[in-house]
């Protein structure tokens, strides 16, 4: 399982989505925009709202760990990793809408921090899994037609 190389792109992409939970995506105002939410002083601002920008991302790491499992099945595992691409579609947009909502409600400018290319890094690991997952289908196939 973990000695194809698709594996350690899944790995990998899951691990950059997860440390994107532990560090900022951006700065407002001097507030660190996190995942779940806009902390300042030890508590979470109610008027940004983040609930929704989360899921998508949390869905795509359990997605991942469900392929990276369902290595038997190649072509369930093809099905998989292209569904991630429209949930990573949905989460690029909706962090879209949380930065512009923070910088309403905080009134200043949004200051890219390096959390914020996580997930595109992992869009790009789960591209480049598919590939792999595509590449051993296609061999697979190959060595039946030989037999």
């Amino acid at each position: 399982m973990f000695q194809r190389i698709q594996s350690i792109y899944l790995i990998i992409s899951s691990a950059l989505i997860v440390g994107s939970y532990f560090l900022p995506f951006g700065y407002v105002a001097q507030l660190p925009l996190r995942t779940y939410g806009v902390k300042q002083a030890d508590v979470y601002l109610d008027t940004v709202n983040s609930y929704w920008f989360h899921l998508p991302l949390a869905a795509i790491v359990l997605m991942g760990v469900f392929a990276l499992f369902s290595f038997s099945n190649r072509k369930r595992q093809m099905a998989i990793v292209r569904s991630t691409f429209i949930l990573f579609a949905l989460s690029y947009s909706l962090l879209a809408f949380y930065v512009m909502d923070a910088q309403k409600v905080l009134l200043a400018t949004f200051q890219v921090s390096t959390a914020v290319f996580f997930p595109f890094t992992a869009m790009l690991c789960n591209w480049l899994a598919l590939r792999a997952i595509r590449k051993d289908e296609e061999l697979v196939k190959s060595v039946d037609r030989i037999r």
